[in-house]
This record gives structure tokens, C-alpha cells and sequence, in this order.
């Protein structure tokens, strides 16, 4: 049995299975919180970030609607982060494939890296410069 003070002031005494009830979504709200802050870190990943951004502002819904006081504001502040996530995320894949020749995608034009002098840069530079639209060197 443990004491707690509720929202309103008052001392709750509390058996285990209260203070489980009370905490039920702190680990969703923590990892909400983790999972958005990795895809703000990681959006310039070809937006790979967006897998951790959609699952970190779902886990942060769920805390935020049936989590109590300090799990609801976890679970608000984690879904604030993962929608920055989200777009961010969306923005940086829209413009990787934007900028791919997706013409020269071909099974062909990938297996002749397999005649290409691994030591020549310069053809291997102009065998990837082919993909792309605009100049990566």
C-alpha cells in the first residue's frame, strides 16, 4: 500500500494494483516521446524517419486519451513532436524521389556495375550519376 495525492488534493492510499492503474500508459508516453524525438534526428535518413514518427504520434494518441495527468501531457507533447516528424520526414522523401530519373531504373543499366573498374571514380560516378535528374557531384 502506497499514499498518492490526486488531482485534487487528497491522499489516496493505494494498493498495487491502484498504482499500476494509475501508470497504465507512462510506457507508451515515454516511448512516444523517444520514437518521435528519433525521427526528428534521423528525417535526413531518405525519410526512414517516418516509420518511428507515425508510431511514436500513435503511442502518444493512446496516452493522450486514456492516460491521466502527467501521461496525458507526455502523450500531447509526443504527438506534437511526431506530427513535426511526420513532415519533415515527408518533405525530405518527396524530394529524394523527386529528384531520381526513375527512366533509368532499369535491370540493365544496374547490372553494368558490374563492368565498371572499381578503381575508375570517374565511371563510377557516371554510372550513378544516370539515376538522378540533377548533378550529386
Amino acid at each position: 500500500m502506497e499514499e498518492h495525492v490526486n488531482s485534487e488534493g487528497v491522499t489516496v492510499v493505494l494498493s498495487r494494483e491502484g498504482l499500476l492503474a494509475l501508470n497504465k500508459h507512462r510506457g507508451l508516453a515515454i516511448a512516444s516521446l523517444v520514437l518521435s524525438g528519433v525521427s526528428i534526428l534521423s528525417f535526413w535518413g531518405a525519410g526512414l524517419g517516418l516509420i518511428p514518427a507515425v508510431i511514436g504520434t500513435t503511442f502518444g494518441i493512446i496516452s493522450m486519451v486514456d492516460g491521466k495527468n502527467s501521461v496525458r501531457t507526455m502523450g500531447i507533447i509526443g504527438v506534437a513532436i511526431g506530427a513535426v516528424g511526420i513532415i519533415l520526414n515527408t518533405i525530405i522523401l518527396i524530394s529524394v524521389i523527386s529528384i531520381i530519373n526513375w527512366d533509368n531504373v532499369t535491370l540493365y543499366n544496374l547490372y553494368k556495375a558490374r563492368d565498371i573498374d572499381p578503381n575508375d571514380t570517374d565511371a563510377i560516378r557516371e554510372w550513378m550519376q544516370m539515376f538522378f535528374k540533377v548533378s550529386i557531384f
